[in-house]
């Protein structure tokens, strides 16, 4: 249904294009979604996301850029939700902006270890004979 509403709102607003990276998608739902299992409210979900989708895309609107997952997080801000408070909305914010900065944090720790191993290189073998 989500992505239903997704779909008909990138048609009717004819948004200027989306740019979001699956892992940064089900990251978004993953994080949201536990906070409302968590919390015993999970059958608000959907109504809440519908509405975190109409803010993205008013988002993007507004600012004529595209689609993107900075727009959802940007939404949570801006959402007046039934079923949750400002200080509740902070908390699914923070989760998710935690959960970026491990994976920055994970990404150089790989790039640091990839360059800090000793590689020997056999200039021969590229030789042509």
């Amino acid at each position: 249904m989500i992505v239903d509403a997704f779909e008909i709102n990138e048609e009717i607003y004819n948004i200027k294009g989306i740019d979001i990276k699956s892992n940064d998608w089900d990251k978004l739902f993953d994080i949201t979604y536990s906070y409302y299992h968590d919390n015993d409210i999970e059958e608000y979900y959907l109504d809440d996301m519908l509405t975190l989708n109409r803010y993205a895309f008013s988002l993007a609107l507004l600012n004529d850029s595209n689609v993107d997952i900075d727009c959802y997080i940007e939404g949570l801000k801006y959402m007046d939700s039934y079923y949750m408070d400002v200080e509740d909305i902070s908390t699914l914010i923070e989760r998710f902006n935690n959960s970026r900065n491990f994976e920055k944090i994970k990404q150089k720790s790989k790039v640091k270890s990839n360059l800090s191993q000793n590689k020997i290189i056999d200039l021969n073998s590229y030789r042509n004979n």
